[in-house]
């Protein structure tokens, strides 16, 4: 009886045994099957994020290729015919440069914006010009005016009459006076920390001598995110916070910055594939004697705004900060 019951345990043990086995492997199978799905959501997450990253980042190494084409407007000072011959020297050399490297460096793309003063359910868009003034600038200023509309125009350094007007017309008008350097010759602009400085002092009291207006903005040639400039960009970043100056890039460009001239619609279509991303949208546009298809652009583009409830602003201290590369200084010192 005894051999019969140790018999029947032993039975037991082994199919306890077996059990346990079975459910330890059906455990393993289905912590498998979660981990293999958890990796399947992360991997379509980081291709998605991927893809949205490459195209933003495509858009944004063109614009800063095409903020290198410009060609400057003949001055009328001797001083000024100089700069605008090394311009041009300086850019057949950064066209060169950026060919080479705009398939193997990344630019870093505009980050979250901060939380705005403005009214929460209000989506705003800032209309903003670089490289004027220029026999263009009257005509958007009339617009702009038309409208009832405020804009900030990031100026480079010119010398001539027309351009001399443009400046005090912008300040008289409420537009936002900015600078994008005197010289707009990327070699002298990032030179050195000194150098960059003594560029925006120089376009800082030339634009106050002439308008009795100081501007402390400021948008860096080819953006903060640029590939050109051979020496580290928080070192420019972190001066102008320095003198108490701010800078801006865009989140949003109309596609003028090449040498390709386009329709209105090519304009509008570029604008509005990105403005519904974003609660404030920074839109870069160009203020030069080739972009007269710019001009013509305008009125509509202000007039879809405003029927889709847009408020258009000039740039000024309530602005939230459109940049595509932040303050490291101030990034550490908020941790």
């Amino acid at each position: 009886m005894k051999k019969y019951e140790r018999h029947q345990m032993a039975i037991l043990k082994t199919m306890i045994k077996k059990a346990l086995f079975l459910i330890g492997i059906l455990c393993f199978i289905l912590c498998v099957i979660h981990l293999v799905n958890r990796v399947k959501i992360l991997e379509n997450q980081i291709e998605k994020l991927s893809i949205e990253q490459v195209f933003a980042q495509a858009k944004t190494d063109e614009e800063i290729f095409d903020n290198t084409t410009i060609t400057p407007e003949v001055q009328t000072s001797e001083v000024q015919t100089s700069e605008v011959q090394t311009s041009e020297v300086q850019t057949s050399e950064v066209q060169t440069s950026e060919t080479q490297t705009s398939e193997t460096e990344s630019t870093t793309q505009a980050q979250p914006e901060e939380t705005s003063v403005e009214e929460e359910n209000s989506k705003i868009v800032y209309l903003t010009f670089d490289d004027g003034p220029s026999s263009n600038t009257n005509a958007i200023l009339d617009i702009l005016k038309e409208y009832n509309v405020k804009a900030t125009f990031f100026v480079n350094g010119k010398t001539d009459e027309i351009s001399k007007e443009g400046y005090k017309r912008i300040v008289e008008e409420g537009h936002t006076l900015a600078m994008h350097s005197y010289t707009h010759v990327y070699k002298e602009v990032y030179a050195s920390k000194e150098a960059f400085l003594e560029d925006v002092y120089r376009l800082q009291n030339y634009l106050f001598d002439l308008t009795g207006t100081k501007p402390i903005y400021y948008r860096f040639p080819g953006g903060s995110s640029n590939t050109i400039s051979e020496m580290d960009m928080q070192i420019f970043i972190q001066a102008l916070h320095e003198e108490g100056m701010e800078y801006f890039d865009w989140n949003v460009a109309n596609g003028d910055g090449g040498n390709k001239e386009l329709t209105t619609d090519q304009i509008l279509t570029n604008v509005w594939n990105d403005i519904p991303k974003y609660e404030h949208s920074m839109i870069l546009m160009h203020d030069s004697v080739q972009k007269g298809f710019t001009v013509e652009a305008l009125p509509e583009m202000i007039k879809q705004l405003q029927e889709a409830g847009y408020t258009i602003l000039p740039i000024d201290d309530t602005t939230p900060l459109i940049q595509h590369i932040r303050d490291n200084s101030i990034e550490n010192n908020s941790q």
